[in-house]
């Protein structure tokens, strides 16, 4: 697998959940978040009011929190 076909998946990962809304749908369901992969996250999380990520954050593993914080 060549560097650009990492990036490409990637980034195709990231648009499959950059938006705020499907990550809240989740959390509406009581789904554990910790599945969803960190990159995905960041991505929706970084373009979110602090009420909204403060809501999503307790529904996050301890290594994905840690993720967001470094």
């Amino acid at each position: 697998m060549t560097k650009m076909d990492v990036v490409s998946k990637i980034l195709s990962e990231a648009k499959s959940y950059n938006s705020i809304d499907e990550i809240e749908r989740l959390v509406e369901v009581g789904t554990d978040l910790s599945m969803i992969p960190v990159q995905p996250l960041y991505v929706s999380l970084i373009n979110s009011s602090s009420d909204q990520v403060a809501e999503i954050l307790p529904k996050l593993s301890s290594e994905q929190k840690q993720t967001m914080l470094d």
